[in-house]
């Protein structure tokens, strides 16, 4: 099935209306619009495996809005990313949200199905590609790399019901979010039975406290989720009796942005811990990045940031086919970025990037490397 007829199928499954009875603007189709963003790159890597220059339809998302009253929205967002094709087996596709809206006031709405949920700024607003600077996002938030980053880890990726919004106070207004969705125990074998489902008794929980001016937006954000896959490897320790079923997962969360004349700084921390039971298994992680912006005039933006990600690392040692034990060591990736962003006209920008990895783990039996980014995009609205 092409693209095209996926998302007619789609939007005729999503919003048709009612055969008993005849909705408010069932005649008029669905509002279609959305975003991507194309790449060039050129990979310089200090290992063995040669460089590579490539062409990339980083990300497309396309999405559907139904609005049926002030009151009530449908929405379905569909991303493509890395060049997606079924024929070629390249890139991935995904349904990210499909969800229904009711709003009560400016203070309180409510969101049934599946959506992003809310965790740091970044989180909101990562899919608008024309209205971020950058060609590769923070990584946290860099869908494009989700095969070499772990992304679900360092930040929610999917909720179900949530209640949010905005109370306003004076000059300033305070935003709230809380939500509830699966845990991260989906099933994905069909001869295990039903996918997508959760195989597990527990929920995500999760949300957001945030205050906002003109000039400065400041928030923290939290989740707690129950984890199983740490299972996989009980028969490598010591004491293979550890119970690592439900281990507790909490993210925390916090996010700032400042502006001063032509001048914006944002910034943001991940702190992820998992509560295991045994002292042979640490997979922890920190993320942590800035970034300053210089708006050298209305149309052009230029920026420098730092990204930083540090996390606990196991792996099994062998020796033949002899099982020696488990290695750890503490991954620390440490990458300097900078870029600039033009606005050609509303709704096209052309970005330009460059950036440089430096890798370590503090245990020899890792070996890692360093590499450089260099990319230009253009990227689009419709």
């Amino acid at each position: 099935m092409g693209i095209a007829a996926l998302v007619a199928c789609l939007a005729t499954v999503a919003f048709a209306g009612r055969a008993y009875g005849q909705l408010p603007m069932v005649d008029e189709p669905p509002l279609v619009f959305g975003y991507f963003q194309n790449s060039l790159a050129y990979a310089d890597s200090d290992d063995p495996d040669p460089d590579n220059t490539y062409f990339l339809l980083q990300q497309l998302n396309v999405i559907l809005q139904r609005d049926w009253s002030p009151d009530w929205t449908a929405f379905v967002n569909l991303e493509f990313v890395n060049t997606y094709s079924s024929s070629r087996m390249t890139g991935a596709f995904n349904l990210e949200e499909v969800w229904l809206r009711h709003r009560f006031s400016r203070q309180l709405s409510v969101k049934l199905g599946l959506q992003i949920p809310e965790f740091n700024r970044l989180n909101a607003i990562k899919t608008k590609t024309p209205l971020l600077p950058y060609i590769i996002r923070p990584l946290a938030y860099e869908s494009s790399l989700a095969d070499v980053v772990a992304l679900d880890e360092l930040v929610p990726s999917q909720a179900f019901v949530s209640l949010y919004g905005s109370i306003p106070c004076r000059a300033v207004k305070f935003d709230h979010a809380v939500y509830v969705g699966n845990s991260p125990n989906i099933n994905t074998d069909r001869s295990q039975g039903q996918t997508g489902v959760d195989t597990s008794r527990t929920f995500l929980l999760g949300g957001r406290l945030g205050a906002r001016t003109n000039d400065i937006q400041v928030g923290v954000s939290g989740t707690i989720d129950y984890v199983d896959f740490l299972q996989s490897v009980r028969v490598f320790l010591t004491d293979t009796t550890t119970d690592l079923r439900e281990v507790p997962r909490y993210r925390l969360g916090a996010d700032a942005r400042f502006m001063a004349g032509r001048f914006v700084v944002e910034a943001e921390a991940i702190i992820v811990r998992y509560d295991e039971s045994s002292p042979e298994i640490h997979l922890n992680k920190d993320f942590y990045y800035a970034t300053v912006m210089a708006n050298i005039s209305d149309r052009c933006v230029a920026y420098i940031g730092f990204w930083y990600l540090e996390q606990e690392v196991v792996a099994v040692e062998e020796r033949g086919i002899a099982f020696r034990g488990l290695e750890h060591g503490k991954y620390r990736l440490r990458i300097p970025t900078a870029g600039a962003a033009w606005t050609v006209t509303d709704g096209i920008v052309l970005k330009a990037q460059v950036g440089r990895a430096d890798q370590s783990v503090d245990n020899k039996a890792f070996t890692v490397s360093e590499f450089s980014y260099y990319g230009v995009a253009a990227s689009a609205m419709f």
